[in-house]
């Protein structure tokens, strides 16, 4: 956190660090004849902008938004996995596509996996 005088309020910051994230997909196929999840686990980074407002000598009400940032990882799930360098394991092939390979590419659009998530946030801090 970086003090700042940007809004010109008594307690402001620039926050900056690390994020994770444990992202779930759900396939669910008509008739029940597949239904299996899909998962990722993300590191990131985010950046944003946070405000305090004194209520009271201990309360203070903190707003806070921000824009995180998450890195490519390797997606898994029904017996396949798929990494961003291709390093894939277990493959499906795309039969309507003369049956080649699938890729991280391909997998990445169908799971729609974060990359940028925005972060508002409001809340009460007790201070000791």
């Amino acid at each position: 956190m970086w003090k700042t005088d940007l809004l010109n309020l008594e307690e402001s910051y620039i926050v900056f660090g690390p994020r994770y994230s444990s992202f779930t997909a759900n396939f669910n196929y008509i008739g029940g004849n597949e239904d299996f999840d899909v998962t990722s686990k993300q590191f990131g980074l985010g950046l944003g902008g946070e405000t305090l407002f004194k209520i009271s000598e201990q309360f203070r009400l903190v707003a806070a938004v921000g824009l995180d940032y998450f890195f490519n990882n390797t997606l898994k799930g029904h017996d396949t996995s798929y990494s961003p360098d291709d390093d894939n394991v277990n493959p499906r092939n795309d039969n309507q596509n003369n049956d080649e390979l699938f890729t991280y590419s391909d997998a990445n659009k169908a799971i729609k996996q974060p990359s940028l998530m925005p972060r508002v946030l409001i809340g009460v801090v007790y201070h000791l």
